[in-house]
């Protein structure tokens, strides 16, 4: 998988190879949307609020722990 990065400056400069570099974007992000749902059909994520608990938990222990 290839990832153009490109500054606004080269954006708005050279738009041909802006076309280029969005030729094989879309596929990229098809594949990724699929993996993603064959993972939700076969029960391999969790939901969000979990992940947000979790994370937020992981985060005030470790700001508590500065203190």
């Amino acid at each position: 998988m290839t990832f153009t990065t490109l500054s606004s400056r080269e954006l708005s400069q050279n738009l041909t190879r802006v076309k280029k570099a969005t030729q094989n974007g879309p596929a990229v992000l098809d594949i990724s949307i699929a993996r993603g749902l064959a993972d939700m059909k076969a029960g391999r994520v969790r939901p969000a609020s979990e992940v947000f608990d979790r994370l937020e938990a992981k985060y005030t222990a470790m700001l508590n722990q500065r203190i």
